[in-house]
């Protein structure tokens, strides 16, 4: 049967017009088949008693077709009953399209994108109850991605998923399987309006994935998770690029909604955390511990630009990470936060305990054009607290800090230098 459309119609477990039923129909040919859904009106709730067929022939799964439909999902996989280890959908085919489901409550992942990749994960909610407002956290990953080319958002906001609640990471990249996928215009960590916290554990993490894009194609709000809101660690995360989101912020980026722990944590070489393209920047502000972290001798060749970090949205006030802006330590080097040209500026201002440490053997990072305790406008103060711009302290190497007074290398226990001192301003 070619390019044959199956509609469920009932929230039945099993049989004719149930969404087990459609799978399985949809799995018994190799084109790409459509599930449609009819099931009453508005809200339905399908409850399987064991795990649904795995995804093995590619298949759009639609559930923005339910009448009433609005931009809201409307039909609930709700995994209570699914038994151990059950995952929401699990697609291996590649090639598929998931939209307009809320998956929660399975013992595994919401879903589980694995093997051929080129899968779209679209206005999904993962982890969360039909309102949008509470926990209903899958017991593994929001989103387990073993695959790569994947678009898991897309360029417009109605493209958005809501990936919250969940006990382990909101989208977890594992492997080296795990690359080129598009991450972008979701909400990870929130409620659906983007306002308070509804937690993952971390929000994104690459576990040794590469050349991963996260926010390239629209923002991300990554923001409420219970440790970090970015995690790219174990060997094989590089090449990573987190651009255009807000980490820490309400989707207006007007209050902090903080991540538990950092905002962006780093262990692995040859991530850029913005960009000098137009609108790659990220805001990384409110959070519980520092905005940006790059930790131990494996973090070296990381690129920090043109990211907001401690401000709100506007770079005009403070929203300051609770301890510092960036934070170089145990070993990193060969860093840059900002760059050769002002291109790559970033602000830095508002942190609670000052903008940028350096600790224990982080040496050879260069720290160049950037703001340092100032608003965008660079004649306004935004002072980071300790009055401290850069701390190079516990033993932290030759480090090489630009000012617009010359060059000048801090080595071993160097001196603090003030907020006053750092930034394109003029004495």
């Amino acid at each position: 049967m070619l390019f044959a459309t199956y509609t469920v119609t009932n929230t039945n477990d099993s049989g004719a017009g149930s969404l087990r039923q459609a799978m399985l129909d949809a799995n018994r040919w190799s084109d790409v088949d459509t599930i449609k859904f009819s099931v009453g009106w508005g809200n339905q709730t399908i409850m399987p008693s064991s795990k649904l067929p795995w995804v093995v022939n590619p298949v759009i799964i639609d559930a923005t077709s339910q009448p009433g439909y609005s931009g809201k999902p409307l039909i609930q996989i709700n995994g209570s009953w699914a038994g151990a280890g059950a995952d929401g959908i699990r697609v291996d085919a590649g090639g598929s399209t998931i939209k307009g489901l809320i998956i929660n409550n399975f013992s595994g992942s919401g879903l589980f994108l694995y093997n051929k990749g080129y899968n779209t994960v679209q206005n999904c909610w993962i982890g969360l109850d039909q309102s949008g407002n509470w926990m209903a956290g899958n017991k593994g990953h929001g989103i387990l991605v073993q695959s790569s080319y994947n678009t898991i958002g897309g360029w417009n906001t109605w493209d958005r998923n809501v990936i919250s609640g969940n006990i382990n990471a909101g989208i977890f990249l594992y492997g080296n399987l795990a690359q080129y996928n598009q991450i972008s215009n979701n909400y990870i960590g929130t409620d659906a309006s983007g306002s308070w916290s509804v937690g993952n554990s971390n929000g994104i993490h690459a576990n040794g994935a590469s050349n991963n894009r996260i926010g390239q194609q629209g923002r991300n709000v990554i923001s409420g998770n219970k440790q970090d809101g970015v995690l790219c660690n174990s060997w094989g995360s590089t090449g990573n690029w987190i651009q255009n989101s807000y980490i820490g912020t309400n989707a207006s980026g007007t209050g902090a909604v903080g991540n538990g722990m950092y905002g962006v944590e780093i262990s692995q070489p040859n991530n850029l955390v913005g960009g000098v393209g137009g609108g790659a920047g990220n805001l990384v502000s409110g959070n519980n511990l520092s905005g940006v972290v790059l930790f131990t001798a494996s973090a070296t060749g990381n690129k920090i630009q043109c990211n907001k970090i401690g401000t709100d949205y506007s770079g005009t006030k403070a929203l300051g990470n609770k301890t510092r802006g960036i934070e170089i330590t145990n070993g990193a080097t060969y860093n840059t936060v900002g760059g050769g040209t002002t291109r790559g500026l970033n602000i830095i201002s508002g942190n609670a305990a000052g903008g940028i440490g350096i600790y224990s053997q982080s040496a050879f990072n260069w720290i160049q054009n950037n703001y340092i305790g100032l608003s965008v406008n660079p004649w306004v103060a935004i002072p980071n607290g300790w009055n401290t711009g850069v701390i190079l302290t516990d033993n932290p190497g030759p480090n090489t800090i630009i000012t617009t007074w010359g060059w000048k290398t801090l080595a071993g226990n160097a001196p603090i230098v003030p907020n006053d001192k750092i930034g394109g301003v003029l004495p």
